[in-house]
């Protein structure tokens, strides 16, 4: 018995200790596949290793009874007896702090009840029915929601979580990869390519913040950084600031919402490469967006458009700042650049809030899936838009202090279109005279 009790204490020290130690190197472990479509896609390095299964959450009567098939199945459901369950604390707690609900997942009680309704039908799993009459705790909604988004929110190890909401580390994993997939099925209107009356508002959203007519939206790339796997490590991910990561091109409107997203390329690609590889240049260039009514400004048109940095192209649906080598009249050029910057600023402020809110995509991710990893940025990038959509504000500090791309250097295009030049110049000028009081 003496023996017993001694070696019960050194497996419990030995997993304190590997619990403190994936708490202290914010160890992330990642599995995932490429998004289809227009919004996320390619990836084109590994195979999908197995996840290894991890069935000692099952109760030992259950194990002794049932084939490794359907314990395999019950797995995904029965909880882990453990001593810490930070989830049943929370919801007993007589704190009705609206702060605790943002503080832990990002989202408010509602905004946080809304999510669970839309991911209902893909959590909500049949129970196998010879498992119905045997005693166990079945993970409710809300709870593997709650998993998930805290999992997003921190970016802390499986190991980490599963010990806060007492569930294995596997049930952790499975049920963040069954949100990360219910939400790109169930949430996808909250992301799409505004039309019509939403386009104008979004259009009059530039104009009045920003004073540019006919600004659809501004552009950028923001990088996520990895640590690759033995096999994967390759030049293709190594981007020109020595960092393993992949890319994520975004286009936000004038509230910061997301309104396309392309991701799945490696680091080493440019922005511009980046943009000719997205189904968003494609669907500019050919015309199905980008291409509704025509703004006159002193008779010159003016086209739909978005805004870049000098990292893109000039393009005559995509406008970049003038830079120095460009002749021309300094002051019209500078006041063009200034109204500019701060358009561009949308995009800057909304990769600063993705990242600081679903910090699962600031911390260097330790060996992803990056088949899977697109899925999950697309996730976060959802969850970005319902906060918006349901007008749920950051916590202060939460935000990233300083750039979303912090140590990544402006990259610079010479690339020009003539009828991108000509655009410029009438934007520009219509700014200069437009701030002299020139109608």
């Amino acid at each position: 018995m003496e023996n017993q009790v001694v070696f019960g204490a050194l497996a419990a020290s030995a997993a304190a200790v590997n619990v403190a130690l994936q708490f202290i190197s914010g160890a992330v472990s990642l599995t995932g596949s490429s998004v289809g479509g227009d919004t996320a896609t390619q990836s084109r390095v590994g195979k999908r290793k197995h996840e290894e299964e991890d069935d000692s959450y099952m109760p030992a009567l259950i194990a002794s009874m049932a084939d490794d098939e359907a314990i395999a199945r019950l797995g995904d459901y029965v909880l882990q007896s453990r001593t810490a369950n930070w989830w049943d604390e929370f919801c007993a707690s007589d704190d009705n702090d609206p702060g605790k609900w943002v503080s832990n997942f990002r989202v408010s009680q509602s905004t946080f009840e809304y999510i669970c309704s839309l991911v209902k039908p893909d959590l909500e799993s049949a129970t196998p029915t010879n498992f119905m009459s045997i005693e166990g705790r079945f993970i409710p909604v809300q709870k593997q929601v709650a998993i998930a988004l805290r999992r997003l929110a921190s970016g802390f190890a499986h190991t980490i979580i599963g010990e806060m909401f007492g569930v294995g580390t596997s049930t952790v994993c499975k049920i963040t990869w069954k949100f990360v997939k219910a939400m790109e099925k169930r949430a996808m209107h909250h992301m799409h390519w505004p039309k019509g009356e939403e386009m104008e508002r979004v259009k009059e959203g530039f104009r009045k913040v920003h004073g540019l007519p006919n600004c659809c939206g501004a552009v950028d790339v923001t990088h996520i950084v990895m640590e690759l796997q033995v096999g994967d490590s390759t030049a293709e991910w190594f981007d020109r600031e020595q960092n393993y990561s992949m890319v994520v091109q975004a286009v936000v409107d004038s509230e910061m919402r997301i309104r396309d997203v392309f991701t799945g390329l490696s680091g080493s690609v440019t922005d511009s490469g980046a943009l000719r590889s997205s189904g968003l240049y494609r669907r500019c260039e050919i015309g199905e967006i980008l291409s509704g009514p025509v703004q006159f400004l002193h008779g010159f048109p003016l086209r739909e458009y978005i805004v870049g940095d000098e990292g893109y192209p000039l393009l005559p649906w995509l406008i970049t700042p003038y830079t120095s080598d460009v002749s021309g009249v300094p002051s019209i050029q500078d006041n063009f650049n200034y109204k500019h910057v701060c358009a561009r600023m949308s995009v800057e402020v909304a990769f600063a809030r993705l990242k600081g809110a679903w910090r699962i995509l600031h911390k260097t991710m330790w060996r992803p899936d990056l088949k899977k990893l697109p899925h999950l940025i697309l996730c976060c990038c959802l969850l970005h838009n319902i906060m918006i959509d349901k007008g749920d504000d950051l916590e202060d500090g939460i935000a990233l202090f300083g750039h979303h791309d912090e140590n990544y250097r402006q990259q610079s295009v010479m690339s020009v279109h003539p009828e991108g030049i000509y655009l410029r110049d009438t934007l520009a000028s219509h700014l200069f005279f437009e701030a002299h009081g020139v109608q």
